[in-house]
């Protein structure tokens, strides 16, 4: 499926909730790397993205990009499909964590290379004449675990149904809300 910008009303607010797994979102357009009840498109995040440019309105990217090796062209590819003055929500594990299908490790100053101009001197892979996101919000955020245990494994809502944050517990996420600015990058 490949979304054409201006295609229609519908097709220019689309959201994808790219890793879904079991998180399906009605109203978003689920993906993922393996189909599963509620999936609605299969693929590679890693790849080439199948949306046109400008196409999309919303991506959020909840815990992949750990998974991914180049996830800075994840992170580009999303860019290039989000319309001027869409979002990017990113929420990955905080820093150093043990797992063997995680392939980076994040800070929260990991993003800032696409958010922040460059200055020089700075040891940059990517440089932009200007930020290609305006940084909306960055927290670090601990997470109650019984929460979210209930959640995941018995799928019972806790706290109807919001995010599982307390000032206590362990630090666990990081979370950036991005936005592609409206002018041209």
């Amino acid at each position: 499926m490949t979304v054409s910008p201006g295609e229609d009303k519908e097709a220019n607010e689309t959201r994808l909730n790219i890793g879904c797994g079991r998180d399906i979102r009605p109203g978003w357009l689920n993906c993922d790397f393996r189909s599963g009840e509620g999936v609605d498109m299969v693929f590679d995040a890693s790849r080439k993205l199948p949306f046109e440019d400008g196409s999309v309105a919303e991506i959020l990217m909840s815990h992949v990009l750990e998974h991914i090796l180049s996830w800075e062209d994840v992170i580009l590819e999303c860019h290039r499909v989000l319309r001027p003055g869409g979002f990017l929500e990113i929420r990955v594990p905080y820093g150093i964590t043990y797992n063997p299908y995680h392939v980076r490790h994040f800070m929260p100053s990991t993003l800032d290379p696409f958010t922040s101009p460059h200055e020089k001197g700075d040891c940059r892979q990517f440089e932009f004449e200007r930020p290609l996101f305006e940084l909306r919000e960055r927290k670090v955020l601990r997470v109650f675990w019984f929460g979210w245990h209930l959640d995941r494994y018995l799928h019972v809502r806790f706290l109807n149904g919001r995010r599982y944050t307390f000032p206590f517990g362990k630090k666990w996420e990081i979370l950036w809300k991005l936005a592609k600015p409206s002018q041209k990058v």
